[in-house]
């Protein structure tokens, strides 16, 4: 379902980021977490594609980040363009992907 997500956003034109989703082993979390947060403050992205698995100790604090939407990959996988594009509208150009492989 990731590559679906990815496919799907490459077609649009969209700008993306891959994020860490908690799969570096325990010791590399903090790490992992730090770069995330560095993206949602830096980039402050509209859209978050959330994957099932995503670890807590990595999400970033998200009220800090001007609150994106956090859309899970499995309700975006069902949502309908229409509502995507209404919901996107507004929003910063640019989507996070914060899932796992």
């Amino acid at each position: 379902s990731w590559l679906a997500a990815t496919v799907a956003v490459l077609r649009c034109g969209l700008p993306f980021v891959w994020m860490g989703a908690g799969e570096l082993q325990k010791k590399g979390r903090a790490e992992e977490a730090a770069r995330n947060a560095e993206i949602a403050r830096i980039l402050h992205p509209g859209l978050v594609l959330l994957g099932d698995s995503v670890s807590p100790e990595v999400m970033p604090d998200w009220e800090a980040a001007k609150k994106p939407r956090l859309l899970l990959l499995s309700e975006a996988l069902t949502t309908t363009v229409e509502g995507s594009l209404q919901v996107a509208a507004g929003m910063p150009k640019l989507m996070c992907f914060q899932l796992t492989g």
